[in-house]
């Protein structure tokens, strides 16, 4: 994959999301879908962000924009129905 690629994925319901890319790759995450009760966010193996939608607290999903690294990478949590994302790959 190169610049300018597109990065997306799709999961079942039960399962969790995490798209890390490989090392020296980032990309640019634009658009998440699912369900507004699990959260989305950003994990580097031992921490993790406060999830960007959660029970109290419910965002434009596809006004977003997460860049993620090998390092610091995007997940979404276990949802009741399938959820997706999509991005780019920006370097």
């Amino acid at each position: 994959m190169v610049a300018g690629d597109v990065v997306n994925g799709v999961a079942a319901a039960g399962v969790t999301i995490n798209f890390t890319p490989a090392a020296g790759v980032e990309c640019l995450i634009s658009y998440v879908s699912g369900s507004s009760t699990n959260g989305y966010g950003l994990n580097d193996g031992v921490n993790t962000s406060d999830p960007v939608v959660s029970t109290s607290r419910i965002n434009d999903m596809s006004n977003m924009k997460l860049f993620i690294t090998n390092t610091v990478w995007f997940f979404a949590s276990p949802d009741a129905g399938p959820r997706g994302y999509s991005g780019v790959q920006i370097k």
